[in-house]
């Protein structure tokens, strides 16, 4: 996941933290929507169709890789830099929670945690797979996701980083034209898994990216819209609110009543018209996002994406040691199946998305954060002559 854009170069994009809370919220509704919950809020279709809110993750990572560092590539700021900065944010985290579950998994052989609980069968735990989520290239290959699930976007983002970064620096400002064909061919391509063409070149699968692809090109197309005409649209506060309100409202329905496959191309167009208007910043929503804990859950919204799956499986398993919970009707306590009072399926669930904000605190503060730094002073030591000089790294 990107950062929403910040940097002391003045040249810089300023940081837009209603998006970078956005992005908080968004991770919040897929924790809820791995709880699998039955309440009212959590039992909802809404929810439920929660995956789609990674194409916001998408659409807003091309956005702002577009705004900090397309620019700084085209006017040579190293490549090799980009790449160690993207996995110097990436990486460290996605290893700690592989050891994490490879940890989990050895206290299931040894008996400590049941085996026959229906949370194992979330992912598949081969030592194959683990080899190729170390190399991030799992999710290419045909089959279940891996040891922690949810790091299937991360690996497609960091590919989809590394092809935006080569249209960058070969083409400057004339790649979001090639953004634009990418868009569209890559959202053909996923119309034809739908329509149940799927070619899969030499065994591999190539949805995922493909998602990734087209969400990624529209954000890098709307930064490129945001850029040029950020003026002509400087609406009045009034008008932006009811912009807000009207595409929060829209992609809700779209969201829980919209049928499935429209839906699923339709949607990231619908998340770059909302981040297009909240980059503003100018209307009640954006406002809002703007307070201490919508900021605070855009700050740790990598961690908590990175670290649910593994705490709320920890959590499963330690309820099912103690005997609050059965492990073989849910995967989950207040899931589907495990609680029979809808408000007390949803209190179970925010309460654990609560210790999931609470431990993504600590690995953002001891795991994620200092990693970022250490990859910044590498890139800004080794290449510090030329790469400082033409975009200051930030």
């Amino acid at each position: 996941m990107a950062e929403a854009a910040s940097s002391p170069d003045k040249r810089a994009p300023r940081r837009f933290v209603a998006l970078d809370s956005m992005r908080g919220v968004s991770a919040c509704i897929i924790v809820l929507l791995h709880v699998f919950g039955a309440g009212w809020i959590t039992g909802s279709t809404f929810i439920a169709r929660g995956n789609l809110f990674v194409d916001f993750f998408f659409v807003l990572s091309g956005f702002v890789i577009a705004a900090s560092y397309g620019e700084r590539l085209a006017q040579g700021f190293p490549m090799r830099s980009f790449a160690f900065l993207r996995l110097g944010r990436l990486y460290p985290l996605h290893l700690a929670m592989l050891v994490v579950f490879a940890g989990l998994v050895g206290l299931r052989e040894a008996g400590v945690f049941p085996a026959d609980a229906i949370a194992w069968q979330m992912g598949s735990h081969e030592p194959g797979q683990f080899v190729r989520a170390l190399l991030m290239v799992e999710n290419f290959a045909p089959g279940t996701s891996g040891w922690n699930g949810p790091s299937w976007s991360i690996e497609v983002e960091l590919w989809t980083y590394l092809i935006a970064a080569l249209a960058f620096a070969w083409l400057g400002r004339s790649a979001a034209i090639v953004f634009a064909f990418i868009a569209a061919g890559a959202g053909g391509a996923m119309l034809l898994y739908y329509m149940g063409i799927k070619p899969m070149p030499l065994g591999l699968n190539p949805y995922n990216l493909l998602r990734c692809l087209f969400a990624f090109s529209l954000g890098v197309i709307a930064w490129e819209g945001h850029r040029r005409f950020t003026g002509a649209w400087l609406l009045p506060r009034g008008l932006t609110t009811v912009l807000e309100l009207g595409l929060v409202l829209l992609c809700v329905l779209a969201i829980t009543f919209a049928p499935t496959i429209p839906l699923r191309t339709g949607i990231p167009f619908l998340f770059t018209a909302l981040l297009l208007v909240l980059a503003h910043e100018r209307g009640w929503v954006s406002h809002l996002l703007m307070r201490r804990f919508p900021v605070l859950l855009g700050t740790l919204s990598y961690s908590i994406y990175m670290t649910h799956a593994a705490v709320l499986l920890t959590i499963a398993m330690l309820a099912a040691n103690l005997g609050w919970f059965d492990p073989t009707i849910g995967p989950v306590p207040g899931s589907r199946g495990t609680v029979l009072e809808r408000i007390v399926a949803d209190l179970v669930a925010f309460g654990m998305l609560g210790v999931v904000i609470l431990v993504s605190w600590c690995t953002y503060r001891w795991i994620e954060r200092p990693a970022r730094e250490w990859s910044r002073k590498i890139v800004a030591r080794r290449d510090a002559a030329r790469a400082e000089a033409i975009a200051p790294t930030f």
